[in-house]
């Protein structure tokens, strides 16, 4: 990241994209305030509850 990114970022320049934010907390250390875990009881249960069924190939293409 440039220097020039830094100090908008710290001035509070709307223009600064968010991957430029992100970087910085990840060197910081910080990227779990803003991107915590998932909770545990996502990953339990049906493995297929989100996966839905493929709709009829009409060999259209």
């Amino acid at each position: 990241m440039s220097e020039s990114t830094l100090r908008r970022i710290e001035a509070g320049d709307p223009s600064v994209n968010v991957g430029s934010y992100l970087t910085a907390l990840n060197a910081l250390g910080l990227m779990d305030l803003v991107t915590p875990m998932p909770k545990p009881q996502w990953f339990e249960g049906n493995v297929n509850a989100r996966v839905y069924a493929p709709k009829e190939d009409n060999d259209y293409f």
